[in-house]
């Protein structure tokens, strides 16, 4: 029973834990990833209305507050809007989203508004639905993206479109009275300390690993003073992942992790944050983004930093951090002229009195009428050597329903600054990529890019394509996708292309194909004596000289209530080209309310896999085949 001590300790913390915020009546948290949490209060001094508006600031994970059930008239169509204002950093958006579901409180889908990232002022943003089917609607206020930003909301308002009705929505102005929101000055009580406990634990197994045990805990304090800094300290333990029957000591052993002194004071009109131990500094995607995760992948480092200095008209933040027996510096100046932002961000490495390294990056954009204009550029420069140099420069518009983007690009092959955000990520859940750092993907490549997107209400699709030169020829990546509802049918396709042109020496020009992947599905749900869902998927790779062609054929059904509410249980018939014979799998996924997840998948027939990792060239997560994990995630706040 000691080797399962993580988990017990886990599940038991779980049963008296509670996810504590102070809300108007009838409104709730739903966190989109688990654990995630967020200050949330009512903020009297930034509103765009009213008394104040709502505050979702630091949030730990994609999360929103929400109105649970209100009810539509099916046939209607709906419009939901509101006030936003963000301070968001890198990775960071904030939208609002509508969630329908039938008469019986089935879900149907969710319709997104436009998203806000990085610093805006007040604006209206809007979400259109027609309830088709759709009795109820769950309205979502959400911020996506772990960070140290924050996202107002403020002057919520639905409304029926013909015939025009207006839908109460409880508190949708954020006023202060609606809030249970005492402040309290810090004294010497530890009930007053605010607290955060995080623990993480996984039980897997596969034929590849056999049983494996991973843990890890974090316990989170700070401090608020009334009249001076806030203070924040990081604990960590438990980091771990060792054979679950070789572990002799699972006990967590606590070590400080981060520590943070934080405060303002007034210089001039201004008020300025400083800011001590740990950083966190997002300040370019191309030479500095120091980031601090849930999943100890951490680049934190401790130094100072002083922000929101007034110069020439701007905004200039500077910081220190030391590197060993060395230490490094540096400064971004931010400057908003009405339809026209520029940033400055400089990066120093000191070793005694002389500079080893200093990196420069400078982001201009200008809003046109219909369209947006941004011009990015960098440089790295080592010692006396020759400068690495970067340049990225877009523009951007829309013609409804689609929204295109043209971009230029040139990055030398040695451009890579030592604090840039390594990407690209990835979902070890869905395989696939989320997000690439521009540097990444377009180091040492010259040339243009286009990205169309469709966003009409019954089809979606992207188009992705990059062409740039290298001394080999010509090269490119096409990415395209789509989706679209067919009668009851769910449709998507999606394809993914990466290859060659080379010219010979009597000018002939070949096309030659490095990479290819076709993807096709189709799903649909069927009212038999159980609702399930059922589909069919076809893919196609082209990979290193062979070619795997596989064909599935599934079905799915998820308990809609009860006990076992979200219990999906789903069979499957595959028929992959390079195995000798089509294999069968079962598959079984639950999320119980007190975030245990668990996850049990079986073929027929094993392929032994390497370890999982992210295929860089093929774009996708590769994971094995037979595999059943326990996972417990939570955090506890107060």
């Amino acid at each position: 029973m000691r080797r399962m001590t993580s988990l017990c300790i886990a599940l038991l913390l779980l049963c008296g834990a509670l996810y504590a915020e102070s809300l108007p009546e009838g409104w709730e948290v739903w966190p989109w990833e688990l654990g995630a949490t967020a200050e949330i209060r009512a903020d009297g001094e930034i509103k765009y209305q009213g008394t104040s508006s709502l505050a979702i600031v630091n949030p730990t994970g994609t999360l929103a507050v929400v109105l649970p059930t209100v009810r539509l008239t099916p046939g209607q169509a709906y419009v939901f809007k509101a006030w936003l204002r963000t301070d968001l950093k890198a990775g960071q958006e904030a939208h609002l989203a509508l969630a329908l579901y039938d008469a019986e409180g089935n879900y149907l889908e969710e319709a997104q508004s436009q998203s806000l990232s990085g610093q805006t002022e007040w604006k209206q943003v809007k979400v259109q639905v027609r309830a088709a089917k759709a009795a109820k609607a769950s309205l979502c206020c959400r911020v996506w993206g772990a960070g140290e930003g924050a996202v107002w909301f403020d002057q919520l308002g639905m409304e029926a479109v013909q015939p025009f009705e207006r839908v109460q929505i409880p508190a949708g102005g954020f006023e202060s009275q609606d809030f249970a929101v005492k402040a309290e000055p810090l004294r010497l009580n530890p009930r007053i300390l605010g607290q955060r406990f995080y623990i993480w634990t996984e039980l897997s197994r596969s034929p590849e690993t056999g049983w494996q045990n991973k843990d890890r805990a974090r316990i989170d304090l700070s401090a608020n003073f009334s009249s001076g800094p806030s203070v924040w300290l990081q604990l960590h333990g438990m980091d771990s992942t060792t054979d679950f029957y070789n572990q002799r000591n699972l006990a967590p052993s606590f070590g400080i992790r981060a520590f943070t002194l934080s405060d303002k004071f007034k210089y001039q009109t201004s008020t300025l944050n400083w800011n001590f131990g740990r950083l966190w500094l997002d300040y370019s995607p191309f030479i500095l983004t120091l980031t601090d995760d849930e999943r100890g992948r951490y680049t934190v480092r401790p130094g100072a930093s002083l922000e929101n200095i007034p110069f020439a008209g701007g905004n200039l933040a500077c910081f220190v951090f030391p590197e060993g027996q060395n230490f490094a510096w540096g400064s971004r100046y931010r400057l908003q002229r009405e339809e026209a932002a520029l940033a400055v961000t400089l990066f120093n490495r000191q070793q005694a009195l002389t500079i080893s390294e200093r990196d420069a990056a400078a982001n201009f954009n200008y809003k046109l009428k219909d369209g947006k204009v941004t011009l990015d550029l960098a440089q790295q420069a080592q010692g006396t050597g020759k400068a690495a140099k970067a340049a990225l420069a877009a523009y951007e518009s829309s013609l409804a329903p689609f929204s295109y983007k043209l971009r230029y690009f040139n990055f030398a092959s040695d451009f890579d600054p030592p604090y840039r955000d390594k990407m690209p990520q990835y979902s070890s859940e869905s395989r696939s990529v989320t997000k690439w750092n521009v540097v990444d993907r377009y180091r040492g490549k010259q040339g243009y890019g286009f990205t169309i997107d469709c966003k009409e209400k019954t089809f979606g699709g992207t188009v992705d394509l990059d062409s740039w030169r290298e001394e080999a020829g010509q090269r490119y990546r096409l990415l395209g996708s789509a989706s679209t509802n067919v009668r009851d049918y769910a449709l998507s396709a999606s394809a993914l292309s990466k290859g060659h042109q080379t010219v010979d020496l009597y000018g002939t020009r070949k096309y030659l194909q490095d990479y290819l992947r076709l993807e096709a599905g189709a799903r649909r749900s069927f009212k038999l004596p159980l609702p399930i869902t059922g589909g069919i998927a076809y893919r196609l790779e082209k990979y290193q000289g062979a070619t795997e062609t596989v064909n599935t054929v599934y079905g799915e059904y998820k308990v809609p209530s009860g006990y076992l509410q979200g219990l999906k249980l789903g069979l499957g018939l595959e028929d992959n080209s390079l195995l000798a014979k089509p294999r069968a799998y079962v598959e079984t996924g639950w999320t119980l309310p007190n975030r245990v997840s668990v996850y049990w998948r079986h073929y027929t027939s094993e392929v032994r896999n390497q370890a999982p990792h992210f295929d860089p060239e093929r774009e996708k997560y590769l994971d094995y085949d037979n595999q059943l994990y326990i996972k417990f995630s939570a955090s506890f706040s107060r």
